[in-house]
């Protein structure tokens, strides 16, 4: 039997190609969050970055991520409207 615990992955609505893949686990006698290593890819420009995230919030770290692999002009090119 494994003691590894499932990855979760994660993608943003507003850049979904972007995603990050991470596993969300906690001190059982604290329950603090444990240190866990954030895994981030651009399907766009095949940009991947790993990182260790101490904070608890990895998804935080991801969004950082796709604010900065948008591939697009805002001005010429804005968000869809949304439903």
């Amino acid at each position: 039997m494994s003691d590894e615990k499932p990855k979760e992955t994660y993608s943003p609505k507003w850049c979904p190609h972007v995603s990050g893949s991470f596993v969300r686990a906690s001190d059982p006698t604290t329950g603090k969050p444990e240190p866990t290593w954030v895994t981030m890819s651009c399907s766009v420009c095949n940009d991947v970055y790993r990182m260790r995230c101490d904070s608890g919030a990895p998804i935080q770290w991801i969004l950082k991520f796709a604010t900065q692999h948008l591939h697009r002009d805002p001005l010429r090119d804005p968000f869809p409207p949304q439903k």
